[in-house]
C-alpha cells in the first residue's frame, strides 16, 4: 500500500491500484466524448460479469446531437455501457452481462475531470442492467472515494403514510389529489395519451400561493416516453415566479405500496427544489386513495443539478 500511495497522483481520490485503473480508463474515455452543446464531456469504467462469473472491462462516453431545428439531445455514457452488453445461451438459457463497478468522470471541456453521480435517469438505465451487489464509485462529504451501493441510488424511503379520507376540505393535499386523479381518469380530452406503457401516470405541483400545476405521461409506438414529472418539471412557470413545496405523483396500478417517480422525473424535481429554496417534499399517491411522503434528497441521493454546473436557470427564462 505504501507503494501505491507513492505511485497514485494526488488528485485522484482512491489508493487501489484496481480505482486507478478504472479512473485513468474513465479519463481516457472522457477524451472521445462528443458533447456538441453542453460542453460537458463524460466517460466511465465499468466491470461487467457474465454468467460464469467472468470479468471485462468497459468503457464509454457520452454523445450529443442537434436536431435540424437545434433542439438538442444526449445518449449518456451510462447508456452506452449498457448498449454493448453481451448475451449468451448456456445450456439453453439466455444470460447477459450485468454491471458489477462503475467509476464515472465528467467536467467541463478543458478542465480537469472529477468523480460525478450517475444522473436520474441513468440510475434506472444501471439498476436495470446490473447485478444486486453493484456499486458506484463517489466522493463523501470529505472528498474521500468510496464505494456506494447502486441501489441506495434509487432508495426505497417513503416513511410517511396517509389516507385521502382523512383529510380535511380545504387541505392543498386534498387539492393536488384530486386533480391528478382527474387527469388520470377524466374526459378523453384530460387524460394522457400513453397506449404504450403500463398505463396512464400523472404529476401535479403545489407552490407557496396554493396555485396548482399538472401535467401527463406522453408515450409513443417507438418507445420514447415523456413523463409527466418531467413535463410539470420543466414548466417555466414553475421557476419564474413560484416556490413548488409539493409534487404529488400518480398512476392506475393495483399494487399495495407507493409507486416511486422514475429516475428522470426525480432529476426534473431536483432542479426545480434548488430554485425552491430546497424542501421539496414528493407524495406517491395511490388510485385507492394512499398517500406516501419524502423528500426529494432522500429520494435521490448524491445528485447534481444546475447549481453544481455552475447554472443559473433564471439566465434563461
Amino acid at each position: 500500500m505504501g507503494l501505491l500511495s507513492r505511485i497514485l497522483p494526488k488528485t485522484i481520490p482512491t489508493r487501489t491500484l484496481r480505482d486507478y485503473m478504472m479512473y485513468s480508463a474513465a479519463a481516457m474515455a472522457r477524451r472521445h466524448a462528443r458533447p456538441i452543446v453542453s460542453g460537458f464531456p463524460v466517460g466511465l469504467a465499468a466491470i461487467v460479469v457474465d454468467a460464469r462469473s467472468r470479468q471485462r472491462y468497459f468503457v464509454s462516453y457520452n454523445v450529443e446531437s442537434r436536431s435540424k431545428s437545434g433542439a438538442p439531445d444526449s445518449v449518456h455514457a451510462e447508456e452506452g455501457l449498457v448498449a454493448r452488453l453481451r448475451k449468451e445461451e448456456i445450456k439453453g438459457v439466455e444470460y447477459e452481462e450485468k454491471i458489477w463497478r462503475i467509476l464515472v468522470l465528467g467536467g467541463l471541456k478543458g478542465q480537469a475531470p472529477v468523480v460525478i453521480p450517475p444522473c436520474g435517469n441513468c440510475r434506472d438505465v444501471l439498476l436495470s442492467h446490473a447485478v444486486r451487489d453493484a456499486e458506484v464509485f463517489v466522493l463523501n462529504e470529505s472528498g474521500k472515494g468510496i464505494w456506494f451501493p447502486l441501489t441506495a441510488f434509487l432508495p426505497d424511503v417513503y416513511d410517511k403514510e396517509a389516507l385521502v379520507a382523512s383529510l380535511k376540505p380545504r387541505d392543498p393535499v386534498l387539492q393536488m389529489y384530486t386533480l391528478v386523479r382527474r387527469l388520470i381518469e377524466g374526459k378523453k380530452k384530460e387524460a394522457p395519451f400513453d397506449p404504450f406503457s403500463k398505463g396512464p401516470r400523472a404529476t401535479v405541483m403545489l407552490d407557496e400561493d396554493g396555485a396548482v400545476i399538472g401535467a401527463s405521461t406522453i408515450g409513443d409506438a417507438a418507445f420514447h416516453f415523456t413523463e409527466s414529472g418531467e413535463v410539470a418539471g420543466g414548466m417555466k412557470d414553475a421557476f419564474r415566479h413560484r416556490k413548488v413545496r409539493f409534487v404529488m405523483f400518480s398512476h392506475n396500478l393495483q399494487v399495495d405500496g407507493p409507486v416511486y417517480p422514475s429516475g428522470r422525473e426525480l432529476q426534473k424535481m431536483y432542479q426545480l427544489s434548488q430554485f425552491s429554496d430546497g424542501g421539496l417534499t414528493i407524495i406517491s399517491a395511490s388510485p385507492n386513495g394512499k398517500l406516501w411522503f419524502a423528500q426529494i434528497d432522500k429520494l435521490l441521493p448524491y445528485a447534481f443539478g444546475p447549481k453544481e454546473l455552475g447554472i443559473d436557470v433564471r439566465d434563461y427564462l
